[in-house]
């Protein structure tokens, strides 16, 4: 029973632990979406570039992969032929002056429009249809065909598309061959024949028709005369014809207006088409080729604001929001004093000397602390390598490592660590006594960290003491820095960065992570210290990792 209520107990407290992680999981990806628009619009021409030239590769898959695409949707189309017919809409009555032929083509303009609107008609579908036999029904040739008509002017282009060249080429024509009558039925006038058969001809003028003679008398059409008989004209009315008269009417109406007032004439007929005008096989390849680099680009971009590291120099100076003050390439595996010879390396570290001294505004500096925000970020040789060129101008320096949980100047410099600053800080030893000269021909002395004996730092960190330990260090006359240990896991770098003069923080570039170097600076501008700025240090990826931190 007991075993059972466990079970139970552990099934009801399931749910609230799931649903606090989902929620957790949620804050994480919220966080994560506004970190990457964040760095979105933080990034320069310049870091795009980069990006383009970090992700090359995946932006070359994307751009290949794209064209590909594009190429392989061609050929899985139909090709599909077009075929097209251009037709004349003019006026159909006599020109008379300049003025009615005016008139005529601006009322030719105006229907023109409306002819392009209603030619593509079921009517005209059908009779083509009819007349070629094609394959498919009226309402699908009517997707087929489009009529347009071209701006300013009385043309119409009726336009066919179909899988078999010669069908476009013969529906086009037939359909030029059928839409003149369609038009004219639409503008002929109401009760009229739009299509009316010729006037009868007037008889001439020089010939009389002799009616042939009656048999039988009428009161009314004869008369005796002393000559004989005499037939008189009949008074009945005569009956119109439909046909026309000799005047040329019909039932009173002239035979001008029972015609269309305008006629289509073909101007030039449908040819063969000799390439398909769909699918467009290059410009889809290329279409696809565009849409694959842009895709890379934005992937790149969207991966480089992703990447929460320090991208660059530029970016580590406005993450910090600190000047930069130099930027060192990567001494991962190798000792960081030994390049000290290279003019290059040298000429470095007297720029960062330079750029110090310049940002303490004329003050004469007696101590100035290294630091980073974690373990890694190459402040020991940072440190080490400015304690040089501060010596090399003239400085007594003295090298001192305040990183009591991890001490790695000693290894740096090949000195003992048996004894140093924690002796000192204890009074078990004094400075002069524990203190090592590196090279005899340079003012430069190293206090490695020495033992800590099992004690944490923040009890041999007593500000009295450290305090006491650099007043005599500037009455001696030396320029002390200082390894300092990191901002975000050891409480006693903020404590020697409230009483040294100077701090500068370090940081990899792609590989040293930006939100924690914002943390850092973020914190040490909370005590009372005189920041800098900050050292880029340019790092490889795939460099494996060593204690120079």
């Amino acid at each position: 029973m007991k075993f059972s209520r466990g079970l139970a107990s552990d099934e009801t407290r399931r749910p609230p632990l799931e649903a606090t992680r989902d929620a957790n999981n949620s804050r994480n990806v919220a966080g994560t979406t506004r970190w990457v628009a964040q760095q979105w619009t933080q990034l320069t021409l310049s870091q795009h570039l980069r990006a383009l030239r970090t992700y090359r590769w995946p932006v070359v898959a994307l751009t290949v992969l794209g064209g590909i695409g594009a190429g392989a949707f061609s050929l899985a189309q139909t090709p599909v032929y077009r075929a097209d017919i251009q037709l004349l809409v003019s006026p159909n009555f006599p020109k008379l002056d300049i003025k009615d032929l005016n008139d005529g083509s601006n009322y030719a303009l105006q229907r023109v429009r409306s002819y392009a609107e209603v030619a593509n008609s079921p009517e005209v579908a059908t009779a083509v249809v009819d007349k070629l036999g094609l394959p498919y029904g009226p309402q699908e040739l009517m997707r087929k065909i489009s009529v347009g008509a071209t701006a300013g002017t009385a043309v119409l282009t009726v336009e066919v598309v179909d899988p078999v060249p010669e069908r476009a080429r013969d529906i086009a024509n037939t359909i030029g061959a059928e839409l003149p009558g369609f038009i004219s039925r639409l503008e002929a006038p109401a009760g009229a024949d739009p299509q009316p058969t010729g006037v009868t001809p007037a008889p001439s003028s020089g010939s009389r028709r002799t009616p042939p003679p009656s048999t039988s008398p009428s009161p009314t059409g004869t008369r005796r005369t002393p000559t004989g008989v005499q037939s008189t004209p009949s008074r009945a009315k005569p009956t119109p014809s439909r046909t026309g008269t000799a005047a040329g009417s019909v039932d009173g109406l002239p035979s001008s207006t029972l015609r269309s007032p305008v006629k289509v004439t073909v101007v030039r007929p449908a040819s063969l088409p000799s390439t398909p005008d769909a699918p467009k096989t290059p410009l889809n390849i290329g279409v696809g080729l565009l849409g694959g680099l842009g895709v890379g680009f934005v992937a790149a971009a969207a991966l480089s604001a992703r990447d929460r590291s320090v991208r660059d120099e530029e970016h580590a100076a406005k993450i910090a929001d600190l000047p930069l003050v130099g930027v060192v390439p990567d001494d991962r595996g190798s000792r960081p004093t030994a390049g000290l010879a290279e003019t290059g390396l040298a000429e470095t570290f007297r720029q960062i000397r330079t750029n110090i001294h310049l940002r303490s505004a004329g003050q004469r500096l007696t101590s100035i602390m290294v630091t980073s925000a974690v373990h890694g970020e190459a402040k020991t040789s940072v440190a080490g390598n400015l304690a040089i060129a501060l010596a090399r101008a003239g400085e007594n320096v003295v090298l001192v490592d305040c990183d009591l949980r991890n001490p790695s100047v000693h290894d740096l410099y090949g000195v003992p660590n048996s004894v140093g600053l924690t002796d000192v800080l204890r009074d078990e030893a004094t400075f002069d006594s524990v203190a090592r000269t590196w090279q005899p021909d340079l003012p430069l002395l190293v206090l490695s960290a020495g033992p800590v004996g099992g004690k944490p730092g923040e009890s041999l960190f007593e500000m009295d003491k450290v305090a006491q330990f650099m007043e005599s260090m500037r009455q001696k006359g030396m320029l002390l820095v200082i390894d300092g240990p990191p901002i975000l896991l050891d409480a006693e770098a903020l404590l020697l960065a409230s009483i040294t003069d100077a701090t500068v923080i370090t940081t990899r570039v792609r590989s040293s992570q930006a939100d924690r170097l914002a943390t850092a600076a973020g914190v040490l501008r909370t005590t009372r210290a005189n920041l800098i700025g900050v050292v880029a240090v340019r790092s490889a990826r795939n460099s494996s990792g060593s204690r120079n931190d």
